[in-house]
């Protein structure tokens, strides 16, 4: 009876040691299976790729700053080679201005993910993941920062029954970031998922929301999917939590419009290794 009771409590105690451990297992396969069918179009060829990039405000903003001169036309060339190296030249600005240009830059390689997508797996490296399948099945993997090193303390990963990402959420003590997707497949994508609409929320600590909507336009490009329009509406909206009220600020519309592609020419390839090139000489 002693050796029967023993056995159930060793028998109890191993499952609940192994339980994290499938459920973590649960997620990774999860987030693999999501990574082997998102559209990721260096895995089918692309190794070399350049393109412009061009926001339709920005002349006229700039040109209202007064210090540029007269700006007649400005854009993003980008060059990208394989596996993840850009390059990104602000052309139509005069010579200097290095910290203005860098600012620029940013606001493009914020977007940069659009045409190269970045695999999820990576993201969720350093958080230990919990597993949980919903009545309508959907799985949910909510991750925590066990190394403390992340800007984000939690994470939750929502997929849906049919492995696709619905959700990503993400918690801070500065606030809240939370993106949900659409996706659909396309012929040129060889039948894998590509991002159609993106909704995110931010939410910061003095609750001030923001929601930007992003739609997305594709057009093939050399056997290759990728984006040539991605029109965004964002609104804002301050929540007086005191008077039980909100404050609303009316909408934004915006669009960045891609174009120009040039696939697998070896443009970019040779653009950035002189630019490498440079750096590592200016090191010595």
């Amino acid at each position: 009876m002693m050796s029967k009771r023993y056995t159930f409590m060793a028998v109890l105690i191993l499952a609940f040691v192994l339980l994290p451990v499938f459920s973590f297992a649960d997620c990774k396969r999860k987030v693999d299976h999501f990574d082997k069918k998102f559209y990721h179009p260096e895995e089918i060829g692309l190794n070399d790729l350049s393109f412009q990039v061009r926001l339709p405000n920005m002349k006229k903003l700039l040109n209202q700053e007064k210090i540029f001169g007269v700006i007649k036309d400005i854009y993003f060339q980008v060059y990208w080679m394989a596996p993840q190296t850009y390059k990104i030249d602000v052309v139509g600005l005069p010579n200097g201005f290095q910290e203005r240009k860098e600012q620029l830059r940013r606001l493009v390689r914020n977007r940069l993910d659009f045409v190269i997508p970045q695999k999820l797996a990576p993201k969720l490296r350093a958080y230990m993941l919990s597993h949980n399948k919903n009545k309508n099945g959907d799985v949910s993997c909510k991750g925590v920062d066990s190394t403390h090193t992340k800007m984000q303390n939690h994470i939750e990963v929502l997929f849906d029954k049919n492995g696709k990402l619905k959700r990503f959420h993400t918690s801070s003590p500065s606030g809240v970031s939370e993106a949900e997707s659409i996706m659909s497949s396309r012929m040129w994508s060889k039948n894998k998922w590509v991002l159609d609409d993106l909704v995110v929320r931010l939410m910061n600590m003095h609750k001030i929301s923001t929601v930007m909507k992003h739609k997305i336009s594709y057009k093939q490009f050399s056997g290759f999917g990728f984006p040539v329009k991605i029109k965004t509406l964002t609104t804002y909206e301050s929540k007086m939590v005191a008077q039980n009220d909100s404050l609303k600020i009316p909408k934004i519309e915006s669009q960045i419009l891609f174009s120009k592609y040039e696939v697998n020419t070896g443009k970019a390839s040779r653009i950035i290794r002189q630019e490498l090139k440079k750096i590592k000489k200016s090191r010595k």
